[in-house]
């Protein structure tokens, strides 16, 4: 459903231009859920707006190709873009109430992301549409969910119904962009599995961007792991969670709370920051804050290779057996 290869945006920036995406390659098939996963700085919203053609002014695509379904979309105007938003593709966002306009009632609202792109329809059947998507998330009350502004719900339900308008025209990609993040733990799960249902029976491609590991095992069938605007490990989740093989990759799962851990225990923490612009290393991005750092790592650009089933961007590729089992516990 969706192609990206060797996509490269840099900003600028006083005048200096940063690359902030150096060559992202990935697919994302029929059904399927991939899930992009990073600290914040990484390059994941900079690759949802690129997907969605929202890229800010001081943006610029140096390179690469996003195909939809086999058509080119970095060649399109903005007016072409109009059309793909919303229709072809449509978006989750992280916080619903800035998603959704405090002064129009979800009716209006849900109405409105339909006639945009079906003007010749009647309202009726529009509203027929909306009430039949309600009750598609589970929302059992939903003429009266229609009739209510965004702050008389509560924040699952307003959730809810951005789903809703993300997928009333039936998208062929959805991309998720944090959406549970400001959740309970049992709303949370009621998104998530909202959203594995609708990638089945819509038949999207679904790309979900979260840096919550526990997530991560429960809605995706494959993971990648982004860091300083590169991949520095792909594969299934099942197999990244369980036998990662980059250095951040196993960083981070380590960082990840644990029921399984002491509760007197620590969690483990990835030693610096994610660098600002300008200021990686030449080499592998994350040579600056890895244990297994090398002279080679500071200098060259460490090439993909496939180990196991996984695609990993390391020279060295470590792996820890006290790890599987710190892995296990998010499984």
């Amino acid at each position: 459903m969706l192609e990206v290869e060797n996509l490269k945006v840099s900003f600028g920036l006083n005048g200096v231009v940063y690359p902030v995406l150096k060559g992202i390659s990935f697919e994302i098939n029929v059904g399927e859920v991939f899930c992009l996963a990073g600290e914040s700085g990484s390059g994941k919203s900079v690759i949802s707006y690129s997907l969605m053609g929202l890229l800010p002014s001081n943006a610029l695509i140096d390179e690469g190709s996003i195909k939809l379904k086999g058509e080119e979309l970095l060649n399109k105007s903005e007016r072409e873009w109009e059309s793909v938003r919303g229709r072809k593709i449509s978006m989750i966002f992280q916080e619903p109430m800035k998603a959704l306009n405090p002064s129009m009632t979800i009716q209006k609202q849900l109405m409105e992301a339909i006639l945009t792109h079906k003007p010749k329809m009647q309202k009726e059947e529009a509203y027929e549409r909306s009430i039949k998507m309600l009750e598609k998330i589970h929302i059992q009350r939903s003429k009266e969910c229609m009739e209510s502004f965004p702050h008389h719900l509560s924040g699952g339900m307003r959730q809810r119904v951005v789903i809703a308008m993300a997928i009333l025209n039936e998208p062929d990609l959805l991309i998720a962009d944090e959406p549970t993040t400001a959740l309970d733990v049992t709303v949370q799960s009621q998104v998530i599995s909202i959203i594995q249902e609708l990638a089945e029976t819509q038949k999207m491609a679904t790309l979900f961007i979260t840096h919550d590991f526990g997530v991560i095992s429960q809605i995706a069938h494959r993971v990648g792991i982004l860091y300083g605007g590169e991949f520095m490990e792909m594969g299934e989740t099942k197999d990244v969670l369980l036998n990662a093989h980059h250095p951040y990759s196993i960083g981070l799962l380590h960082a990840a709370p644990s029921l399984k851990k002491q509760q007197t225990e620590r969690l483990s923490t990835i030693s610096g920051n994610v660098p600002s612009l300008g200021q990686f290393p030449k080499g592998c991005p994350f040579s600056s804050r890895c244990v297994f750092s090398s002279k080679q790592c500071n200098e060259e650009a460490p090439p993909i290779k496939k180990l196991d089933r996984q695609e990993v961007r390391c020279f060295y590729s470590p792996l820890e057996e006290t790890f599987k089992k710190e892995a296990q516990s998010l499984l």
